[in-house]
């Protein structure tokens, strides 16, 4: 994934908004039915208990409220291919 240039990105986090990320990925009936069915939070603590995967809340740090926070600064760079894929989801009803 390529990340946009941001003068002020610190280069340890990064936020990525799902909602915009899954139209993109899967369209819009997708993100309608995340919204509907599920909360984000409820994705976060299952990334953490099914993947071993711990993201923050983006909306704690003043971002949208289906934005996720991840850490750059604790892993080798190889190991985020990885994490990255274990959060697409496997079927369409997550």
């Amino acid at each position: 994934m390529e990340l946009p240039a941001d003068p002020l990105r610190a280069g340890y986090y990064c936020e990525l908004d799902l909602l915009v990320w899954a139209e993109t990925h899967y369209g819009r009936e997708f993100v309608a039915f995340l919204k509907r069915e599920r909360r984000p939070i409820g994705l976060l603590l299952r990334l953490a208990r099914e993947a071993s995967i711990v993201l923050l809340p983006g909306a704690g740090f003043g971002g949208p409220e289906w934005s996720v926070r991840v850490s750059l600064a604790n892993l080798p760079e190889e190991a985020y291919g990885a994490s990255g894929r274990s959060c697409m989801p496997r079927r369409a009803t997550m």
